[in-house]
């Protein structure tokens, strides 16, 4: 004790008897939501990668929704997936074919009925015959049913082959 006094005397200071106790660290910061692109590359497999940015909005009778179109594997197969909150939908391959260039995603109510469906434009190629090497356009209009994606035939049968969103748009926006 008389060491510290000693201390304390060449230097100069004086012990404060009433000093502030220590602080608690700051409690951190809540997480930042995680970004629409994460929250599907979260769920990816290995052999899976994200083809564009993902799309917000509500799918379905489900708010909050998370789209995105990813590829699978080598054979470049294309897959929608809808994720809302802890709720995951896959769509399995969207066409039978190998996929050439996945084009525009989004959001559309199709049918009147006050819900979104997902909307995938995307090119593809058979791989067989003389025209195998050709890429054609087949679109795809999906709907959330609970925790299913399931194909709108009526609606892809309207844009099946058109080659512009701004197309696609018209042909779904027509009775």
């Amino acid at each position: 004790m008389s060491l510290l006094f000693v201390i304390l005397a060449c230097t100069g200071a004086a012990p404060t008897p009433d000093a502030a106790a220590p602080t608690s660290p700051a409690a951190p910061a809540a997480p930042a939501a995680q970004a629409p692109d994460d929250q599907i590359r979260s769920i990816l497999a290995a052999d899976e990668k994200l083809n564009r940015p993902a799309i917000v909005g509500a799918v379905g009778d489900k708010k909050d929704c998370v789209a995105a179109v990813v590829s699978k594997g080598d054979r470049m197969e294309f897959e929608l997936i809808v994720r809302c909150g802890e709720t995951t939908a896959r769509s399995g391959a969207l066409q039978q074919w190998a996929g050439y260039e996945e084009g525009p995603l989004w959001l559309q109510d199709v049918n009147g009925d006050g819900k979104n469906e997902v909307i995938v434009m995307a090119s593809w190629m058979s791989g067989a015959g003389p025209t195998g090497a050709v890429p054609f356009q087949a679109n795809s209009v999906l709907r959330l049913e609970g925790a299913a994606l399931s194909h709108d035939t009526a609606a892809e049968a309207k844009i099946g082959e058109l080659e512009t969103e701004d197309a696609a748009r018209k042909g779904l926006s027509k009775g």
